[in-house]
């Protein structure tokens, strides 16, 4: 190398220079990045404690989970954001959360469950409830599994709604280690079981959540993870409710989300009891209910098979597995029953129905009947906010 290419790539170095520190700066920055957010929310901890306030036994406990969050932090791949973009945007939903409500009594932790009821206006007018959009979950599929992973597979843990009336999990599907749930290619719908209220959609995003395991063939230790998600959604101003269907792929699953977003809503509790006669013998059954504007979307409130109706202590109320839905206040709520004969029979499905009138407040109640079986069925009605009363 002559003397004038040593000077032509010395020009080049010291032009680049610049640009390449710039860069190394860059790549400090957002190492550093995380870990300066979690060094701020600790500076704010502090202050709470120099400060000798006391605190409810429900604040520690979220300070010691803010604290067991920060050390997972320091333990996660940094790889992640390339090789599984719906389980690192389900991440960063949860740092999201933990540094704007961990750590204050009234939120308590990511895993803290709602403890807002349904009904809450039921039986009172409140002045800033009203009618709101909110979101249904009707179904949620497994489509496609990864790395070899094979039929049936046994899913566990848990499937949230989190809206911002709390900003706590609505669960819709929990199921512990010992209570998995069998999910078959023929059969691949999980069976959800909630929300305990109304989703309320608003201008700020509510998610729903998946944190779903499979059963190893021995034990937890062969567990996998099965999928990680937080999707979310938005109050969108239309004047229609309409259905939405998102597929979703995250660690080894792909699940398909089939959503509702029902506009201008009150929230629906149902209820319903025996109240003469019994349950055809050997036959399995269906409640379903749904909405005028998608009458061909029903949502399963409950299924069963020919073991009989599943009732309380009472003998009288049945155990549905979901019983809030939202309606449109000027809609029409429809619920089925059908007795479903044993295969093979040559027994007839008995079926009825019945229409509901929304009202914004009160209850309604109607009856369905089923060979000697009548049910009472009692619907109530309330108005919604998109915040804590």
């Amino acid at each position: 190398m002559g003397p004038s290419d040593q000077k032509e790539m010395l020009a080049k170095l010291l032009k680049n220079q610049p640009q390449r520190q710039e860069n190394q700066q860059r790549k400090q920055k957002k190492k550093h990045h995380r870990k300066s957010r979690m060094a701020l929310r600790k500076v704010e901890m502090d202050k709470v404690k120099k400060g000798n306030l006391e605190k409810a036994p429900r604040e520690d406990k979220a300070a010691a989970y803010l604290a067991a969050w920060e050390r997972e932090r320091e333990l996660e791949p940094e790889s992640e954001s390339s090789s599984d973009w719906n389980a690192y945007e389900a991440r960063l939903c949860r740092d999201s959360w933990n540094f704007s409500f961990a750590g204050l009594a009234h939120y308590g932790t990511y895993e803290t469950i709602t403890s807002i009821p349904p009904m809450r206006f039921t039986d009172h007018v409140y002045e800033y409830a009203g009618p709101r959009e909110t979101l249904q979950i009707f179904s949620v599929k497994v489509v496609d599994t990864k790395e070899g992973i094979g039929w049936p597979l046994y899913v566990y843990g848990k499937l949230a709604v989190r809206d911002t009336v709390d900003h706590n999990r609505n669960i819709i599907f929990d199921r512990e280690r010992d209570n998995c749930q069998t999910v078959t290619k023929k059969d691949p719908y999980l069976t959800l079981t909630g929300p305990s209220r109304a989703a309320v959609l608003s201008v700020q995003h509510s998610y729903i959540e998946a944190e779903l395991k499979i059963k190893g063939s021995s034990n937890d230790s062969d567990d996998k993870d099965f999928s990680y998600l937080a999707t979310g959604y938005i109050q969108n101003g239309l004047s229609q409710s309409f259905i939405e269907k998102c597929v979703l792929s995250s660690r080894l699953s792909t699940l398909e989300l089939t959503v509702g977003h029902i506009v201008n809503s009150v929230e629906a509790t149902i209820n319903v009891e025996v109240s003469s006669g019994k349950w055809p013998y050997g036959h399995g059954g269906a409640f379903t209910v749904s909405t005028a504007s998608m009458d061909a979307m029903e949502m399963m409130l409950l299924s069963f098979g020919d073991d009989g109706l599943p009732l309380e202590n009472d003998g009288k109320k049945i155990r549905l597995s979901r019983h809030v839905v939202g309606v449109e206040v000027d809609g029409k709520l429809n619920l089925s029953v059908k007795a479903l004969p044993p295969a093979g029979s040559s027994n007839d499905v008995l079926s009825d129905e019945q229409i509901f009138t929304p009202k914004e407040a009160g209850r309604s109640q109607l009856t369905l009947t089923v060979g000697s079986c009548e049910m009472k069925v009692t619907v109530a009605w309330s108005l919604l906010l998109t915040f804590d009363e």
